[in-house]
């Protein structure tokens, strides 16, 4: 099984409508041999008017971006699905993750159903409230009072997804015709129980794991059957960093308290501990902390008790995006805050290869090869600053040629000059050969 993980940053119809980004993004892609699971992060959806987690926001950049590169697959196999993206995070942090899959090697079955509130179990689909548990009845309190449910008959209604994403192209339904839903929501069986009476704006989510606070990205969990009948859970993660911008390196480098206090509680999710029915679990994304801190960082410790094992231990998965030698271009500081963690049931399965992407110089594994997609621009900067003339300059002049913003284009960024790499993170390719 062929996996093509990547944070494309801010990925918008804006982005994937600049030819240079577009060519860099579909070359990561074809070289990585049309894959059978493509997973993206940093679907924007940042400070929409409706954002917060559980809803599909159909006419915004993040939404437009996703289906105009899946329309693109669709042209290269026919056989490629894209799960309607289902917002995690609220404000500033409200995000969707893309996630794109061949329909003859997987089948997408939830786990949950697709609802007037968003991803929900099916066992809590349109029955009374009295049937519901805590702390789906916060759910349905929060959505009485945010007009998403009817207040004389609160219930979970099982829905089609908003235009565009009710075409059966996007839309995997179970057996009584509704539509399967990624989890987004995730009970904490430990929180004490509120009494309807007494739920309010503050409390309402208080029975949901939170990562750390509630309007954090919760992880995105897909269940998945392969062709040759293996479960497989695929979540896909991007913590929050520390919002300290001015000290962002080093709390990255050492710590980062959010994303820390995140990726424990990671760890302590039944769905993700537990061995449940999956064959295969992997939690797979931006962690925003390293995988390595002079030793194994225990902010994974959760997670390795859980027996998850790191596809990537100390490669730097960031460009650099401060700097001025252009032989440097990776942010070694920071190794391996993308990741692919997985556990086989039974330790059964065989581990995977994985690449991360090496956009600049080009690079390989196992009958897959990326060639430079950046490698002009490299060599003109290497050139220029080797120059016997200039080589010395201070770091200041040297980026004053407008060659050092990075190697990777990041929009927005005081450093970004040039149209260059599509994101400030590189791909990360992951075969697994027992699935």
């Amino acid at each position: 099984m062929k996996i093509l993980y990547w944070n494309v940053q801010n990925f918008t119809n804006g982005k994937y409508s600049n030819a240079t980004l577009r060519k860099v993004i579909q070359d990561c892609i074809t070289q990585a041999q049309y894959p059978d699971l493509i997973i993206l992060v940093e679907i924007c959806f940042r400070n929409a008017a409706d954002g917060g987690s559980g809803k599909v926001l159909s006419n915004l950049p993040g939404t437009q971006g996703l289906l105009q590169l899946y329309r693109w697959l669709k042209r290269k196999n026919r056989n490629y699905v894209c799960i309607p993206p289902v917002t995690v995070g609220a404000g500033g942090a409200c995000e969707a993750v893309g996630c794109l899959y061949l329909s003859n090697r997987l089948t997408f079955q939830g786990p949950h159903i697709w609802t007037n509130m968003g991803p929900v179990p099916n066992e809590y689909v349109d029955v009374p409230l009295q049937a519901v548990q805590w702390p789906w009845t916060g759910l349905l309190w929060y959505g009485v009072h945010s007009g998403r449910v009817d207040a004389d008959n609160p219930r979970f209604i099982a829905e089609d997804y908003p235009d565009p994403w009710d075409d059966p192209a996007f839309v995997a339904s179970a057996d009584d015709g509704t539509s399967y839903a990624p989890q987004a929501y995730y009970p904490n069986n430990n929180a004490p129980e509120v009494p309807l009476n007494l739920l309010n704006a503050d409390n309402f989510y208080d029975g949901f794991f939170k990562f750390p606070y509630k309007y954090n990205r919760a992880p995105v969990n897909f269940s998945f059957i392969t062709s040759d009948n293996k479960r497989i859970n695929v979540f896909a993660v991007h913590t929050s960093p520390n919002s300290n911008k001015t000290n962002w390196e080093t709390m990255q480098r050492y710590y980062s308290p959010s994303a820390t206090k995140a990726i424990g509680t990671f760890g302590n999710l039944p769905e993700i501990r537990q061995a449940g029915t999956a064959n295969t679990k992997m939690v797979i994304g931006d962690f925003n902390v390293p995988m390595y801190r002079n030793g194994p960082n225990p902010a994974y410790q959760n997670l390795r008790t859980a027996r998850y094992q790191a596809s990537i231990i100390q490669t730097p998965t960031m460009f650099l995006v401060k700097g001025a030698n252009p032989q440097i271009y990776t942010n070694t500081s920071i190794p391996a805050i993308d990741n692919v963690l997985y556990r086989f049931s039974g330790g059964d399965g065989m581990a995977p290869t994985t690449l991360v992407v090496d956009q600049v110089q080009g690079n390989g594994v196992a009958g897959y090869r990326w060639t430079s997609q950046l490698q002009t621009r490299y060599n003109t900067l290497l050139a220029r600053y080797n120059r016997p003339s200039t080589k010395g300059n201070s770091v200041t002049q040297f980026r004053g040629w407008n060659n050092f913003g990075h190697i990777a284009h990041r929009q927005g960024h005081e450093a970004a000059n040039g149209m260059n790499g599509a994101s400030d993170h590189m791909p990360v390719f992951i075969d697994f050969p027992s699935l």
